[in-house]
Parts: structure tokens; sequence; C-alpha cells
């Protein structure tokens, strides 16, 4: 019996030193990009042991390779208007030339951060990009008003109605930033053309509204993956 229950304990002993002794599982560093403020000192990459590179990935039951892709992060969840969420992996396409002429409504886009004149910097830190869903555009040389009425004159902009002067004054603090060449007659449609997007509040739960240059714009998400179905 004494000998069966030192048999016992020496296997218990043996197990625990082939954990301890196991392999350390690589990690995984992944460019992180923000939807929403993020936390003091966020690093711009975050280590994971999950491997989305090799994990077997399907959409609409065709495989998709996250190696033909530009792959991120998410951290903050005002992008869980789109269903995507913080800790979901989006994969991206670069948009380079005429690409950024040709997105579609409600495209989820990334863009680089403007660390001289972004209006929202202050919320990133260290992270150097950030998701926006895509509405239209608007050319800086445009009326607003004029613009505004022939974009959304129909009743499912209600929304876009209700905050139409938080709207202006963000068009008019975009345009004062960004559009200097304006003054010049510059024809280069990266000085003068501008994205409207949208993001959700998840303190106020209301929908924000915002401009960006188009030349900030880096790519369009192709793919998300929620975070939970890469297993590390």
């Amino acid at each position: 019996m004494i000998a069966y229950i030192v048999l016992i304990i020496l296997f218990i002993v043996y197990l625990l030193f082939l954990w301890i002794k196991r392999p350390e599982r690589k990690k995984i560093k992944y460019k992180a990009v923000s939807a929403g403020a993020v936390e003091i000192n966020q690093n711009s990459k975050i280590s994971l042991c999950k491997n989305i590179y090799d994990a077997n990935l399907k959409v609409d039951g065709q495989r998709i390779d996250a190696n033909d892709y530009d792959v991120y992060i998410v951290v903050g969840n005002s992008m869980s208007i789109a269903n995507v969420h913080e800790g979901d992996f989006v994969l991206v396409k670069d948009l380079i030339g005429s690409d950024k002429y040709n997105l579609a409504s409600d495209n989820i886009l990334l863009f680089e951060i403007d660390r001289g004149k972004d209006l929202e910097s202050h919320c990133y830190d260290n992270i150097e990009y950030k998701l926006r869903q895509f509405i239209t555009y608007v050319n800086g040389r445009d009326d607003f008003d004029n613009w505004f009425s022939d974009k959304f004159n129909n009743t499912q902009y209600v929304d876009i109605f209700r905050q139409k002067e938080n709207i202006k004054q963000k068009y008019d603090k975009c345009i004062e930033k960004y559009n200097q060449n304006n003054n010049n007659n510059n024809n280069d449609n990266e000085s003068i053309m501008f994205l409207l997007s949208k993001t959700y509040n998840t303190t106020t739960r209301e929908i924000n509204y915002s401009f960006h240059p188009i030349k900030f714009l880096k790519g369009v998400v192709k793919y998300v993956v929620d975070g939970k179905d890469i297993s590390c």
C-alpha cells in the first residue's frame, strides 16, 4: 500500500516536472488598432500566443489565409456598431491610388493617426492606427450646407440630421487644419478630399461622426475574426 502511494506521488511529481519544463509557447506581436479611446500606455503592438496565421479560417465556406493581409488586433469597442469588438482580429487590405475613391458605404476603414494635427490624437497614446466606419466622401472645396443637403436628404439619416451643427463644427475644424492647400488652388485630390465616418460612443451610447483626410486612409477591413475563435 505504501509503495502504491509512493508511486502515485512520484507520478504526480513527474507530471509537475513536465509541466514546469514544458516549452514556452511562442508569442506573436500584432499591431494594435484603436476603436475608441484607449488606456494610457497602451502599446502599439500586443504580444499573444494566438497564431491567426496558422488558423483554419473560413468565411462562407471559403478558406481565408491571414498571411494575405495586414493583421491588426482591436483595442476598444467603438466599432461595435459594425460587430467589431475588443480582442478581435481585423484583416486589412492596403488601399493605394484610385482604390481610395471606390469605397462602399459601411466599409470599415483603417487610418493612420496624424500625431501633429489629428483632432483626437490625445486619445490613442502610442497606437498608430484607428478604425472608422465609412459613410461618404466630401470635397474640401464644397459648401457644407449644399453638400449636406445633397447627401442626406431622406429619412434614413435622422441621426445625422440631428447632429448637423456638431458635424459642421467638425468639418470646419478639419478644413482649417488640413485644407490649407485650398488657397493655392492645389488640385491634388488627397489634399482636398475628406471622408465622413462614424463610431459608437460606448459611454453616451451615441453615434459619433468625424472627418478624415483621405491621405491618411491606409486600408479597408476585408475580414473580422473573433479573437475567441483563435486558440493558443
